[in-house]
């Protein structure tokens, strides 16, 4: 899907938007500019039309020589006959104006008109300069042949007229603009969050729903269930029936799951033939279980393709929360479990996780060992650098946080942050790695003479905070690094939930400050291009969910194509997240994306690390990056 060139204009026309609603709402402008409907509908004198009417040939010849000197317009009008049909339009058109002709019949025209230049790429800026070179050489034209008082009155009324025309003439612009956007916006979310063939929804969707879910019986004190499905044999059921029939199967069995799952439940197709679904809110254990079997009946029968009865079944998985698992990630493996479980068990049936979560679920009381984590040194942010990947030049570093617990070992984020977020220890945490941050900028500037940033990550705590932009003030002055050097990220979700305008206040306030802002694993939630035009974002970060699959998925190489394309058109900087083949380097690097993160070229570095492998990259001695194999390669993928 391709984004339209003419989209870097489109927070421009958003913000044309405000006056034109202004202007509609005082009757189509004629107030606006000081005369009454009737006055400007009366047009100019007959006199004054049929001399501007004599001059404006001779104009028109003159705009389309002006147009033909310009290498970006000149193809536009290349050919006698086009420029003949324009200027028999524009002759009508600006006819219609002299007599304040401003009828439905305009109306329609004005419209057909900016939907063309949209079409075409014109920038509105060269209509403006178009407009502008027409109307000032008919005003000289009104100076030289009229008296001087007559000519002051004939030029005050028709700019008025043709400040009329040509809000008209970018309102409809707009209007082309926002219809695209809306397609290309719609575009997006299917692509980026449903499944093509099942219309199910895709990995993305089901992890931010599985997070919801959590979240919600963590409030609610419920549990979730979580089942994995893999239709038994898939292999040979293509090798028999056809890979036509296949998709049969796979699309069927998508439409049976949404018949007979509950309006809050959730199926989603996450692989080939593999499968998860989202149960939250039962009443008892024996409710869930009534369901698998359920599931297990339905998908038993056969499917029916080209005249044939094509017989199918599936096993599964099944893995609840809390009882098996408090992360989403240790849920999905659990579950991923006991669907082998099922399969070495004969097929066609269901299997419950055996066990409990040892890695999910944190022991008891470790809440206060995180208190006494800042006073033992325990915290510790890492460093992994961001590389433009047209030169190799290391542009930047994200912050990411570690706790090493002295008996526990190394934890991270996704294990304990969930819950420090909901505790007064955030805010401390907040200020923490914001300071940490910053003293490492400063470090690097002075030890290895670095120019680029560091980013470091948002919690909802700071961006909530009313003290979010006097903290950043503080940090950088103590520090004395430039503005320009700190990059803040926040996710999609995060701003999406903030509805308050102090936050928009807040992020203009750090951007004037020269502070710039990321929003990370931007395609995994729901921030949409109404939200890209208000917030003042510079660089957006590619999920890595995407990444992984663009050398084996079309469909992630359109979405992360079309991300990158956004990025350009709204003039903010793309990283793309967890590169770590050089294939996805090099299909990244083709798409023009600017920057990659991932262990491609380094791993996440210690503080004391990082500045002699700055200085390494610039003497060309850095160590090669650690070889890895591609996402596909699943069991060594799953252990690293």
């Amino acid at each position: 899907m391709d984004v339209p060139e003419t989209s870097i204009h489109w927070r421009r026309l958003a913000l044309l938007q405000d006056a034109l609603s202004a202007w509609r709402a005082q009757g189509r402008g004629m107030l606006l500019f000081g005369s009454s409907a009737e006055e400007l509908r009366a047009g100019l004198a007959s006199d004054v039309r049929e001399l501007l009417n004599a001059a404006l040939p001779r104009i028109l010849d003159g705009l389309y020589d002006e147009i033909r000197a310009i290498p970006e317009l000149a193809s536009l009008v290349d050919s006698e006959t086009t420029v003949a049909r324009l200027k028999r339009a524009q002759l009508a058109h600006w006819r219609q104006v002299f007599a304040g002709a401003f009828d439905q019949q305009y109306a329609m025209r004005a419209r057909r008109v900016g939907e063309t230049h949209y079409v075409a790429g014109v920038d509105p800026g060269a209509l403006l300069l178009g407009h502008n070179f027409v109307t000032s050489r008919l005003n000289v034209v009104l100076v030289e042949s009229l008296p001087p008082d007559r000519a002051a009155r004939a030029i005050r009324h028709f700019s008025k007229l043709a400040t009329v025309d040509i809000c008209l003439a970018l309102d409809a612009y707009w209007a082309a603009a926002g219809r695209e956007f809306a397609r290309i916006e719609g575009e997006m979310h299917r692509l980026a969050l449903y499944d093509s063939l099942t219309r199910l929804a895709n990995r993305r969707l089901f992890d931010d729903r599985l997070k919801q879910a959590l979240r919600a019986a963590d409030r609610g004190g419920h549990m979730v269930g979580v089942l994995r499905l893999d239709i038994d044999d898939f292999k040979s059921l293509n090798d028999g029936y056809g890979h036509e029939a296949g998709d049969v199967v796979l699309r069927l069995l998508g439409r049976r799951l949404t018949r007979h799952l509950r309006r809050v439940d959730t199926a989603a197709r996450i692989g080939g033939d593999e499968f998860a679904i989202i149960v939250p809110g039962f009443a008892t254990i024996r409710d869930f279980e009534e369901l698998t079997r359920r599931i297990l009946r339905v998908l038993a029968r056969p499917y029916r393709h080209a005249g044939r009865r094509i017989h199918s079944t599936v096993s599964i998985g099944c893995a609840l929360y809390p009882r098996h698992g408090l992360s989403a990630d240790t849920l999905l493996g659990n579950a991923d479990r006991a669907l082998y479980r099922a399969k070495s068990r004969g097929r066609n049936r269901c299997e419950f996780y055996h066990g409990t979560s040892r890695r999910g679920r944190l022991p008891s009381g470790w809440l206060s060992d995180f208190d006494l984590a800042f006073e033992n040194h325990q915290l510790q942010l890492v460093y992994q650098p961001q590389v433009e990947l047209q030169s190799g030049r290391v542009r930047g570093f994200e912050a990411l946080l570690r706790w090493r617990h002295p008996r526990l070992g190394q934890i991270t984020p996704d294990r304990f942050l969930p819950v420090v977020e909901r505790s007064p220890l955030m805010h401390r945490l907040a200020s923490w790695c914001l300071d940490r941050g910053c003293r490492m900028l400063a470090r690097l500037r002075e030890e290895a003479g670095f120019t680029g940033n560091i980013a470091v990550n948002l919690s909802q705590t700071q961006i909530r905070g009313r003290q979010l932009v006097e903290e950043v003030e503080r940090a950088l002055a103590e520090c004395r690094v430039p503005a320009e050097c700190l990059e803040l990220e926040m996710t999609e979700d995060v701003l999406i939930e903030q509805k308050d305008s102090q936050l928009l206040d807040r992020l203009r306030h750090l951007r004037r400050l020269g502070v710039t802002i990321a929003l990370d694993d931007f395609g995994t939630g729901y921030a949409s291009l109404v939200h890209l035009s208000r917030l003042p974002v510079d660089c957006l970060k590619l999920d890595r969910s995407f990444v992984a699959e663009i050398t084996r998925c079309a469909t992630a190489r359109r979405i992360a194509q079309t991300v990158v394309r956004l990025g350009r058109h709204i003039q903010a900087r793309v990283v793309a997240e967890g590169v770590e083949t050089e294939e996805q380097a090099e299909l990244l690097r083709r798409m023009q994306c600017h920057l990659g993160q991932g262990y491609r070229f380094a791993r996440p570095l210690a503080e004391g690390d990082v500045p002699g492998w700055l200085r390494a990259c610039a003497t060309g001695q850095a160590p090669e990056p650690e070889l890895r194999l591609p996402i596909s390669s699943a069991p060594i993928a799953a252990s690293a």
